[in-house]
């Protein structure tokens, strides 16, 4: 037992459990779904790419914690290093920091947020950069979807619920993936 688990549990005498953030997050989008889904997939998009998974009406995070990191999911195996170590994961194209990192020229050094706002104004280098998140973010909901067999994936994150990437993203439907919705 995790030793902050087991201090909180003498504390409070109560049940314990401890979870990444989205693990959390998945948990709580689970909660306010239709009560007939019992099996989803929760995706974050912000600095960085993580997940959860509910399987079962339960949520999973598997013996060593580790499932619904799904941000270290092979995108490119041509792509960049990621901060995990690997190259082309799907954190190091669609996160925040991967479309910052992307960023050339004029762009190079800003961060997402400014990229976003130069998409807004035209920028062709940075809705080019959110059109290549949108479109690995798609195509791992695809993934996930046929790995899965999940009966909806839901995607959160400032970067994930930006306007410009749902638009850009295109149909998922065309990326392999039917029935995603929620």
């Amino acid at each position: 037992m995790r030793p902050l688990v087991k201090t909180l549990e003498q504390l409070t005498n109560l049940p314990t459990i401890a979870i990444n953030d989205a693990q959390a997050a998945a948990w709580a989008e689970y909660q306010a779904l239709d009560g007939d889904i019992t099996d989803m997939v929760f995706i974050t998009v912000s600095t960085g790419v993580g997940g959860g998974v509910v399987s079962g009406g339960k949520l999973r995070t598997g013996p060593g914690g580790l499932a619904g990191h799904i941000g270290h999911t092979l995108a490119d195996p041509h792509g960049p290093v990621c901060g995990c170590g690997r190259t082309g994961c799907v954190e190091a194209i669609a996160s925040g920091r991967g479309i910052a990192a992307a960023a050339q020229g004029e762009l190079a050094g800003a961060n997402a947020k400014t990229i976003f706002t130069r998409a807004g104004q035209g920028d062709e280098q940075a809705q080019q950069l959110i059109h290549r998140s949108a479109r690995t973010l798609a195509r791992l909901i695809a993934d996930i979807k046929a790995t899965t067999d999940c009966q909806c994936v839901v995607v959160g994150g400032s970067v994930g619920l930006a306007d410009r990437v749902s638009g850009a993203g295109g149909n998922v439907s065309g990326a392999g993936a039917s029935g995603i919705s929620c």
